[in-house]
């Protein structure tokens, strides 16, 4: 599965589905030898072994110990007839030293059904001695980081109100690997948080948003979005309405945006931590690319090139009308000049018509005045023939 914009020395690594399909097919095998393992010893411990008139009986506890690591999911139904089978059976006692022995064998967690529904197979003998296991084991230990908090991305644990107390149960199933990280969250888990882990000088908390509804979930997008958060674990209640639904949407989106790590139940987060110790561990930075590296969804670039399309339409319909307006004002500008030249031509016409007119008046006045000076000069002429 190709991990976009991860560099090119981290996508040669080996797949991690791959090694966890590997751990699956082991722990099968495990499980099969142990199933094979119990078989023998209820065989074994329907022998009665006589010896000076005392009848001894193996323990069965002290030996499937030994296999208790082995994790075996079952429904809560084989909880329930554990149960019943230990009530049934009060009469039946195992050895003081057995019981010390499974508790320093075992080292157990509350996870409750919001983190591990499943159990551990309820182991019983022919005699209905019986080895119960009400929760999972420590899967939680201490281990060295190959990175530092300070050389990651934060990571972020925001919870809804009816699902805080799921919160608090993995966090305190997870303390060992949470606190490899730079923690971040809203108002109300931050303070579940500090209360959890105590002065614990290894925690290192980032800046503290506020509560949801009054904008800490838009405080986490501003981190997604700016290349400061590595992932979230949000624990989303889905049987209530909220009232900053948008601001949910909104988280839930830019990190699918930019391809950060998004856990939005239990077990999914519960199965993701599991793979982070693993990558913290042997410093797998391609399994949790998202806290070193700036991804982008797939579809991101699809998107770009659509915004690019568009501006280039823009760009080109702009410079189009940019040449239409240089072209619009070259003509007015020519129909300016144009009308300005007509204008002083039609006033150098009616000048010259003026001056025709006046010419002509004028002209008309010396002809008449030397016609009457003609017409003087002919009668004096008569006259002075007469």
């Amino acid at each position: 599965m190709p991990l976009h914009g991860v560099p090119a020395y981290a996508k040669k690594k080996e797949n991690m589905f791959l090694r966890a399909s590997t751990a699956r097919i082991k722990l099968n095998v495990l499980s099969e030898k142990m199933n094979e393992m119990i078989a023998v010893l209820e065989k074994q411990e329907k022998k009665e072994v006589t010896a000076t008139g005392n009848t001894v009986k193996y323990d069965l506890s002290k030996n499937v110990l030994e296999y208790l690591p082995i994790v075996i999911p079952q429904g809560v139904d084989d909880e329930d007839d554990a149960n019943s089978k230990d009530s049934n059976n009060d009469d039946i006692d195992h050895s003081r030293d057995a019981k010390k022995l499974m508790k320093q064998k075992s080292k157990f967690l509350g996870l409750r059904h919001s983190i591990a529904p499943e159990k551990l197979a309820s182991i019983t003998s022919s005699t209905r001695s019986e080895v119960s296991v009400q929760n999972v084991l420590d899967m939680d230990p201490e281990f060295d980081s190959f990175f530092g908090p300070n050389d990651m991305r934060l990571m972020a644990l925001v919870s809804h109100n009816n699902m805080k107390h799921a919160m608090r149960e993995f966090v305190e199933a997870n303390k060992n690997v949470l606190k490899k990280f730079r923690l971040t969250g809203t108002n109300t888990t931050m303070s579940m948080l500090r209360e959890v882990f105590g002065d614990d000088p290894e925690v290192i908390y980032g800046p503290s948003c506020k509560s949801g509804p009054l904008g800490g979930d838009a405080q986490l997008v501003a981190m997604a979005v700016t290349g400061e958060l590595g992932g979230c674990i949000f624990f989303i209640d889905p049987m209530d309405a909220h009232p900053h639904s948008a601001d949910i949407e909104c988280l839930v989106r830019q990190g699918n945006v930019h391809n950060i790590m998004m856990l939005n139940n239990p077990t999914t987060a519960h199965i993701a931590l599991n793979a982070m110790r693993v990558a913290l561990k042997m410093g797998r930075v391609e399994m949790i690319p998202s806290f070193f590296f700036d991804l982008e969804s797939p579809s991101v670039e699809a998107y770009k090139q659509r915004q690019n399309n568009v501006l280039n339409k823009a760009v080109a319909a702009f410079k189009k009308s940019a040449r239409e307006r240089k072209v619009d004002k070259a003509m007015k500008d020519a129909n300016a000049l144009w009308e300005k030249d007509h204008a002083m031509k039609e006033k150098k016409r009616a000048s010259a018509r003026s001056s025709e007119r006046v010419s002509f008046n004028t002209a008309n006045k010396y002809t008449s005045t030397w016609n009457m000076k003609e017409q003087k000069k002919q009668e004096f002429s008569e006259e002075f023939d007469a």
